[in-house]
Order: C-alpha cells, then sequence, then structure tokens
C-alpha cells in the first residue's frame, strides 16, 4: 500500500516537473523540446509515465490551458503547428478553453497583434466558426491575461465574472493599433462579405462602436486612414450615445496626447467630411485642448456657426441665473461689523451677552466665518 502511495507522489511530481518544462517551452519558443517532450511522454506507446497532448499545463485565471492553448497565448506559430498536424491535438478543446475567457482563439490573435499565427489559423477558425454558426458570439474577458507570471496557478474566485460584452475581433485589432493584422485581414475578405469578428462596420454590444469609431477614439490617425482607404468602414456612424466620430475623438483626447487627435480632427472633417456641427456644443465643452478647441471654432465659424467654447461654459455655468441669496437684515448687520471691526470676535458678540458664554459658541477660523459671509 505504502509503495503504491509512493509511486503515486512519484508520478504527480513527474507530471509537475513535465508541466513547468513545457510552460517554458512555449514561452521560449523552444519547439524541440515541444516536439522531444511529445514524443518522450505523449504518443500512446510511450514510457509508463502517461502525459495526454491535451493535458493541461498550467491554470490562468481559474481557466486549465493545454499546451496548444498556452502557444496560441504566447503567438507561437511553429509549436501550435506542430500540435496540430502532428501532435493532433484538439482544436475543439481549445475554443472550449478560450470560451470560458468568453473569447475565441482568433480574439488573441486580433488583441495581441499575432499576425504570422493569425494567417495560419485563420482558415481554422473560418471552418469551426461554420460549424456553430448558430451558437451565441464569445464575448470579452474583462481581464487581461498574463502568461509571464511568477505564479503558474491563480486562486479560484467564489463566483466567476458576467459575461463582458461581444467585440468583434477586427476591433480588438484596431484598438490596439496592430496595422499588418487589420490591412491583413482587410485583403483577406476584399472579395467577399466577411464574417462579424472581421467586419469593420460590425458593432461591439457595450458601446456600439465601430472600427472607425475605435480608430477615432485611440486618435490613431494610420489606422484612420487604412479604414478609410481601404476599407468601408463608415466613419459617420453613431455609438450608442448618440456620438459621432468627432465626439468620440473629442472624448479620446482627454485621455492621452492630444497632439495626436489634432491631425485626427483635421482628417475627420476635411478628408472624410464627417459633420463638424453635429451637437457642436457637446464636442466644444468636451474639448479641454486648446488646438483642438481653436481647430473646432474656425471649423464652426467657416459654416456661419459664432460660437466659443468660453461662450457656451458660460451659458450653461450652473451658476447662470441664479436667483441672488436673500441675506437678513441681522446677516447684514454681521458682515458690516466683520469689516468695520477686522473679524474680531468679541465686537459679534449680542449685547448683553457675557464674555464666558462664548465657550458655547462653534470654534471656526477666520477664514471660515469669511467664506461664510461671502458666499
Amino acid at each position: 500500500m505504502g509503495n503504491c502511495t509512493c509511486k503515486g507522489k512519484d508520478k504527480c511530481s513527474s507530471f509537475d516537473q513535465l508541466r513547468e518544462r513545457l510552460v517554458a517551452a512555449v514561452e521560449s519558443g523552444r519547439l524541440d523540446i515541444i516536439q522531444h517532450s511529445y514524443e518522450r511522454y505523449m504518443q500512446s506507446d510511450a514510457t509508463p509515465l502517461q502525459f495526454a497532448v491535451d493535458e493541461w499545463i498550467i491554470v490562468l485565471q481559474e481557466v486549465k490551458l493545454n499546451t496548444l492553448a498556452y502557444a496560441f497565448r504566447a503567438g507561437q506559430t511553429e509549436i501550435v503547428k506542430f500540435l496540430i498536424e502532428e501532435a493532433h491535438a484538439s482544436v475543439g478543446k481549445l475554443y472550449e478553453t478560450y470560451k470560458q475567457f468568453n473569447r475565441s482563439p482568433a480574439d488573441i490573435l486580433c488583441e495581441y497583434g499575432f499576425l504570422s499565427l493569425l494567417q495560419y489559423f485563420l482558415p481554422i477558425h473560418l471552418c469551426e466558426s461554420g460549424k456553430s454558426a448558430t451558437s451565441a458570439p464569445l464575448n470579452d474577458s474583462q481581464e487581461e491575461l498574463s502568461i509571464f507570471s511568477d505564479h503558474r496557478t491563480i486562486l479560484l474566485r467564489e463566483k466567476a465574472d458576467p459575461p463582458a460584452p461581444f467585440q468583434p475581433g477586427i476591433q480588438r485589432a484596431c484598438e490596439k493599433g496592430h496595422i499588418g493584422v487589420v490591412e491583413w485581414l482587410l485583403t483577406s475578405f476584399e472579395s467577399q462579405s466577411p464574417p462579424a469578428d472581421f467586419d469593420v462596420n460590425a458593432v461591439d454590444e457595450k458601446a456600439g462602436e465601430n472600427c472607425a469609431l475605435v480608430a477615432a477614439k485611440m486618435g490613431n490617425l494610420q489606422m484612420i486612414k487604412l479604414l478609410h482607404q481601404c476599407s468601408s468602414a463608415d466613419f459617420h456612424a453613431l455609438n450608442r450615445r448618440n456620438e459621432s466620430a468627432i465626439q468620440v475623438a473629442a472624448t479620446g483626447s482627454k485621455r492621452k496626447d492630444a497632439r495626436n487627435y489634432y491631425d485626427c480632427l483635421r482628417y475627420l472633417v476635411e478628408t472624410i467630411g464627417v459633420d463638424v456641427t453635429y451637437n457642436y456644443e457637446e464636442t466644444l465643452l468636451i474639448c479641454e485642448d486648446r488646438t483642438l478647441i481653436h481647430y473646432l471654432e474656425s471649423q464652426l465659424r467657416s459654416k456661419g456657426i459664432e460660437t466659443s467654447k468660453e461662450r457656451l461654459e458660460n451659458e450653461y455655468s450652473l451658476t447662470k441665473n441664479r436667483a441672488p441669496r436673500q441675506v437678513s437684515q441681522h446677516s447684514q448687520e454681521f458682515e458690516r461689523k466683520l469689516k468695520r471691526c477686522g473679524f474680531k470676535i468679541t465686537d459679534l458678540v449680542e449685547e448683553g451677552q457675557s464674555k464666558s458664554d462664548l465657550s458655547s459658541i462653534p470654534q471656526r477660523s477666520v477664514q471660515e466665518v469669511s467664506s461664510f459671509s461671502l458666499v
């Protein structure tokens, strides 16, 4: 009995060592180690230490990833090819694994810009998508996958996060600025209608934005030009908040370097022809960079609209047209005493009140008293 327990522990220890070896091989792109491990431990006629090719090797965000799934996250094209074509790793298992992240393998490749692996895998993805055409779309994960962590196992949470809204794979590439991925996908579907994952005009379920609006929001002029010149991306679309490409760009400029957004706004207005007058008051109020504000004001003047951000801020100020505060006679006398007596608290005591009663008066700083009376 003791010998069996010992053998079981030895086997578990050997599995752990093999998992660590495979994880390191994937991260470093060592195809030779993957091939050697497969030939020695994963084939049917292997040694007594049987380790299936689809066996998990690492846990990320509560999900067990096998060698193929982990190779996808690391963008290791040659390892993926070997595992699918020679080791016969399960592609179905790959999709099941990433479905737990509410993503597809193609989403990962688009988001992280793994172009060579996407070029190899796209035909497989289209085939798999055809098999599950009636299934619900895969959604985004709220959390970033981090594969090179020192902690190989992440503790399970009591409850899984709710599924995040669906976002097309090509839109992920636009958001991350992967020009090569987007350009290749546009070329791949040039003569046919793309599936939703790769349609530049497909919108995400959260913001209701297409690729054009995403590129404008990120202030990526190169991406904007690519989508405008090489695709049918609709730059005149509105998102769920009825915001135009100009408005989402104005919002994006508040979070990023506004210098990038000046050229983007000029291209949107002067080359593409996005309507600068659409909700122009809201657009000016959103903007914070002076260069963008001056440009928008000048464009509006050319359209016959004389306005400015400063004028709009004054017009929509919360204090504008506010009724004057009614001041009692006692308060007026209080203010006059403050000015006349130089903030001497003894002068503020009503006649007949002893100085010993001052202890019952709440203590305030002179500054507080002054600001209270002058509001």
